[in-house]
């Protein structure tokens, strides 16, 4: 069976931003700690946390809005965590945005969407572990899918 809409956006969003130098996508994991020492890792299973890596991205789908009868504004939270202070956070969600926010004909395949747009972002601040971040949440505005 083929992935879902929301699987496939995800996927093909991980790939994009490991393609941009933002993560390391793996579509089979697990990572390993050294594979994410520098670079977070990027997980497609939002909203869960990964147990054992300490630096990572994690897509999460929202509830998707149908504006008319063939557009669709699917919006993605991308949550950062990492170790460190709230500067590396805001690096790592500040390339987020240069990489995605106000993007005009985005491809990733075998998606294509009119344009993209950060509607949102969150500092976190460090929990008992730790681990600062940032949820940022994009709008992905494309054509209506079967």
């Amino acid at each position: 069976m083929a992935d879902s809409y929301p699987v496939t956006l995800k996927k093909s969003l991980a790939v994009y931003l490991a393609s941009g130098g933002l993560g390391i996508y793996k579509p089979v994991e697990p990572y390993t700690p050294a594979e994410t020492a520098v670079l977070p890792g990027i997980f497609t299973n939002g909203p869960d946390l990964p147990l054992t890596i300490r630096r990572c991205l994690i897509l999460t789908t929202l509830t998707p809005v149908l504006d008319g009868r063939a557009n669709r504004i699917t919006p993605v939270q991308i949550r950062t965590r990492l170790p460190g202070s709230r500067n590396d956070a805001e690096n790592v969600s500040e390339h987020l945005l240069d990489a995605l926010h106000n993007r005009d004909q985005l491809a990733l395949p075998p998606l294509t969407f009119r344009t993209v747009e950060q509607v949102s972002s969150l500092f976190i601040s460090a929990d008992a572990n730790g681990l600062v971040g940032f949820f940022q949440t994009f709008h992905f505005h494309g054509r209506q899918v079967a």
